[in-house]
């Protein structure tokens, strides 16, 4: 039967196809479990000069389930392009969805996409995909449900694989099709095409939609790419959407993604153990795509890392670069520098005369998340009068103006509050203590040190709880982050009578220190007063006690005629 006599169906299932074997046997299972049921689907399979077996699997699927299942042989073509083309021409749903033949689908997966698509007039709508067997999936695009998305207001750009329901009507109207000239990546281009061109881009993050597989064996197309292979399809995917999309912030937002993603990890993972001529055919065609694409908006998208990465390739500075580059292997989470003015990472070359301090500058990253991941108490004592807290931070030593361990009052039952950030001005008031910082060595955490003086802020409380909390300035913005500790110290007291304190540190349920200080009442007062003056009574008696028998008795005894 051919398309045009074809009923109509609600979506196409495009399915490109070439030795996925034996995932695609969980791939297929996954479409004939769908929800909307095969009245409302077709799935058009199309297969590469698959000779894995995968080749008969299709064919048994299409036999057992003709109304469901169609299937197209064709020679290898050496990427998904021409079958996903191939299948478009076919299509005859109102939507059109691609799955790759290693990966699989929720079962409710395409009712869902096609209901809202219907219900919001989304011309691209696509919900939340997770990574199978380490696959990584960037998740920052499905942090909630939204109608609309953009790639200037979202994480749209970090979401260019074709795992995504399309209205067949957008991409028929446009002519949207597969590049041919990329084995790897093909599915950018175009989908960035469809987003650009789309009415109302949606995602949905009330289910997991999309299971990306990566294969054991790390045999899928994109895993087993050289550095090469590589570099050459990101600068022809580069070409590809600056010949689409205008200089300006969607441009911007685009090139980000892929100087921070693709072109960051041929820096990354694969220069450092090239040989001194391959690092140099590597950094000579980063290069290019930096003269031909670099702009201020795109380096205020990347993160520190990347741009430092960057601008010492841009400025030819390479032996920094490959300090810069096993700094980055060995550690982890480098140091934030505070400043008045903001807050910076710390790399090798910060604060040195051939490079500006703006490389370095947090733009995209989280810094109370990574001050939050840092911090480590050691120790918690009360020591005289004061409470001493020992612990390391991830910041530099010169950020010590910065920081503060404070004294925040709670109300009756209130709770300590989880990190939380406001403007300096408007920061609720709390007890600030200065902090020492010591750097052992650059790159690392800074050793915190702090006495707080809890006496001094509970002078005028008869029973009061503080929340210890950890305050860090970061340009205009002030994070209140509550110290996190499961010991516990005290109680200990402080003063006589009336004027004494009994102190006590403790870690509430959610592991956040409180401190606890209690003023004697008046009764417990005049308790410990009597029992002072008659502790002072029986040893003034004591004192008195006639001595043992046999001893030398006083010759005058007073009171004695």
């Amino acid at each position: 039967m051919n398309a045009a006599n074809q009923p109509p169906v609600d979506v196409s299932v495009i399915v490109p196809v070439y030795n996925a074997m034996p995932y695609l046997r969980q791939c297929l299972d996954s479409l004939i479990a769908q929800t909307i049921g095969p009245a409302r689907m077709e799935v058009i399979a199309v297969d590469d000069g698959s000779d894995d077996g995968g080749e008969f699997e299709l064919d048994r699927c299409a036999t057992e389930r003709p109304q469901l299942f169609r299937v197209v042989h064709q020679p290898n073509s050496g990427g998904p392009a021409l079958p996903c083309n191939r299948g478009l021409e076919l299509a005859v749903g109102r939507y059109v969805f691609f799955l790759g033949a290693d990966d699989y689908l929720g079962s409710e997966a395409l009712e869902r996409l096609v209901d809202r698509a219907d219900e919001w007039d989304s011309d691209v709508i696509f919900g939340t995909m997770v990574g199978v067997n380490k696959r990584f999936v960037n998740q920052q695009i499905y942090a909630q449900t939204r109608r609309r998305v953009s790639f200037v207001d979202s994480a749209l750009a970090h979401s260019l694989s074709n795992t995504k329901l399309f209205r067949r009507a957008l991409i028929d109207t446009h002519h949207i099709r597969y590049s041919l000239d990329l084995p790897v990546g093909s599915d950018q281009p175009f989908v960035i095409e469809a987003l650009i061109r789309a009415e109302v881009v949606s995602v949905l993050n009330d289910y997991v939609y999309y299971y990306a597989v990566r294969r054991l064996e790390a045999s899928n197309i994109t895993y087993a790419s050289g550095w090469r292979d590589r570099l050459a399809f990101t600068t022809a995917i580069m070409g590809h959407v600056a010949d689409l999309v205008e200089p300006g912030e969607v441009r911007d937002a685009i090139f980000a993604r892929h100087f921070g993603t693709e072109v960051g990890k041929l820096l990354r993972v694969d220069l450092p153990d090239l040989d001194s001529d391959d690092q140099q055919t590597l950094i000579d065609g980063v290069r290019t795509l930096l003269d031909r694409y670099a702009s201020d908006g795109i380096s205020r998208r990347l993160s520190a890392e990347a741009r430092i990465r960057l601008r010492l390739i841009a400025t030819h500075q390479l032996d920094l670069l490959r300090t810069v580059l096993d700094f980055q292997r060995a550690t982890r989470r480098p140091p934030l520098v505070l400043r008045d003015r903001g807050a910076y990472v710390w790399f090798p070359g910060f604060d040195e005369p051939n490079t500006a301090t703006d490389w370095y500058a947090v733009t995209v990253e989280d810094p109370m998340a990574a001050l939050v991941r840092s911090i480590r108490v050691r120790e918690l004592a009360l020591t005289g009068a004061a409470l001493t807290i020992r612990a390391r931070i991830g910041v530099t030593a010169d950020s010590a103006a910065n920081v503060a361990v404070a004294l925040l009052r709670l109300d009756g039952e209130e709770p300590s509050p989880p990190d939380r950030r406001f403007p300096v001005a408007s920061a609720p008031a709390a007890a600030e203590f200065a902090v020492r910082l010591r750097h052992k060595s650059d790159g690392g955490p800074s050793s915190l040190r702090a006495g707080v003086d809890v006496l001094s802020a509970v002078r005028t409380a008869t029973r009061v709880t503080y929340a210890l909390r950890l305050r860090v300035r970061v340009g205009e913005e002030l994070y209140d982050l509550p110290v996190r500790w499961r010991g516990r110290a005290g109680p200990r007291t402080y003063g006589r009578g009336l004027g004494a304190y009994e102190l006590s540190v403790a870690a509430d349920e959610n592991g956040f220190v409180l401190v606890t200080a209690r003023r004697r009442s008046r009764t417990v007062a005049v308790r410990l007063a009597v029992r002072r003056t008659r502790a002072g009574v029986l040893a003034k008696l004591k004192r008195r006690r006639p001595p043992p028998h046999g001893s030398a008795r006083p010759t005058h005894v007073e009171g004695e005629d």
